[in-house]
């Protein structure tokens, strides 16, 4: 879908790259920026990022957990590596808008890209060609607010969160490809809760049941995807 997006934009932004990209982090959608490996330099010592540790089951956060996982986020989102966010779109680009503009999107892959390489496959050959920034598991567990919790009845650990995985987030009902009003109204919602110590976290089952809505959205999701293939393959033959 995103490719067809762009064939539908007119000169303005399609006028170079940096204004493409900036459209399309404009709407929440996510894309990759590669470089060749030759451009990038060798890893060097990279900030390494701590989660926001352990709590117990059915722990409700306060205000001031909150704010306090609000200044761990903007903190890690000063690495230039991890504003990868910005471009992976859904819930990720939108917990990092919070932070950043959508220009600081744009100046891709960062010099620290190698520290966590995230590879661009040739499809014809299936050779590694092109590296973009990635994330660590870790680094996305901060994002979305990650606490290990201790369930006590089945005696190990599971991670709660502030917001859903962006897996959990990519197969939910509220995804289109794009950031949409829909998905808009429900974060400034589950923020304000939050803000107001109201809301409890969630675990990967309770965020899946929380999202559970519009269920045909995937299905048409991938009907669409499917005909913009369609058009795509017969353009190019």
């Amino acid at each position: 879908m995103t490719a067809i997006a762009i064939k539908r934009l007119s000169s303005t932004h399609t006028s170079s790259i940096e204004s493409v990209g900036l459209y399309l982090l404009e709407k929440g959608v996510g894309f990759l920026f590669g470089a060749p490996r030759n451009r990038l330099a060798t890893p060097f010592h990279d900030v390494r990022v701590c989660g926001l540790g352990r709590r117990w089951r059915g722990y409700c956060p306060d205000e001031a957990d909150y704010a306090s996982y609000r200044q761990k986020c903007h903190e890690v989102l000063s690495i230039d590596r991890v504003r990868r966010a910005l471009r992976c779109g859904g819930i990720l680009w939108r917990i990092a808008m919070e932070h950043l503009d959508a220009n600081d999107g744009i100046d891709a892959p960062s010099r620290e890209a190698m520290n966590e390489p995230l590879w661009i496959y040739n499809r014809t050959t299936k050779r590694p060609e092109l590296v973009e920034d990635g994330l660590s598991i870790d680094e996305v567990r901060l994002l979305i607010g990650s606490y290990e919790i201790k369930d006590s009845i089945k005696d190990k650990s599971v991670f709660c969160s502030y917001w859903p995985p962006p897996w959990i987030w990519e197969n939910s009902g509220f995804f289109v490809g794009y950031w949409t009003p829909d998905c808009e109204d429900w974060f400034v919602n589950t923020q304000r809760k939050y803000e107001n110590g109201g809301l409890a976290l969630a675990n990967i089952e309770e965020w899946k049941a929380r999202l559970k809505r519009f269920g045909d959205t995937k299905k048409l999701r991938h009907a669409i995807e499917r005909q913009c293939e369609s058009i795509l393959t017969r353009a190019s033959s």
